[in-house]
């Protein structure tokens, strides 16, 4: 497959969402609800460090990075059944980049305790950097120098 990538504009709010919405892990907790209110999303795009993957005309992932004030991974999601392909891999690539260019030396993510996410941000080099906010969430962080 020849997946394009794209950065994320105003438009792929819907797509995002679709595509946020058809995973079966890191389910939304109560508490990021807030999250996908329309207009903290599209502060979030405009920042301007997200990516969209397309495969054909279909959107399949979507990373986004922002700064709050620290550097952070709020997402990075692919659909279940294009996961396992590179794209989440090269949203990251992409996203750390970004964040890099601005001058971060550090990023941070979090993501639910025991789930595939976590075993790919390991192997990604991601290190526990104590708990989340949620009980059910670790914080991680990468080193981008």
């Amino acid at each position: 497959m020849d997946y394009s990538y794209f950065p994320l504009q105003d438009s792929d709010l819907r797509a995002t969402y679709e595509i946020r919405f058809s995973v079966t892990e890191n389910l939304i907790h109560e508490a990021h609800v807030k999250f996908l209110q329309r207009e903290l999303a599209l502060q979030d795009i405009r920042q301007g460090g997200g990516w969209v993957c397309r495969d054909g005309g279909r959107e399949v992932g979507f990373c986004l990075p922002v700064f709050i004030p620290e550097p952070y991974l709020a997402a990075i999601f692919v659909i279940p059944e294009f996961q396992h392909k590179g794209i989440g891999r090269h949203l990251m690539e992409l996203a750390l980049n970004w964040l890099g260019k601005d001058g971060a030396s550090k990023a941070f993510l979090e993501t639910d305790r025991g789930s595939k996410a976590e075993r790919f941000y390991r192997r990604l080099g991601w290190r526990q950097e104590g708990d989340a906010e949620l009980d059910c969430q670790v914080r991680y962080a990468l080193d981008l120098r």
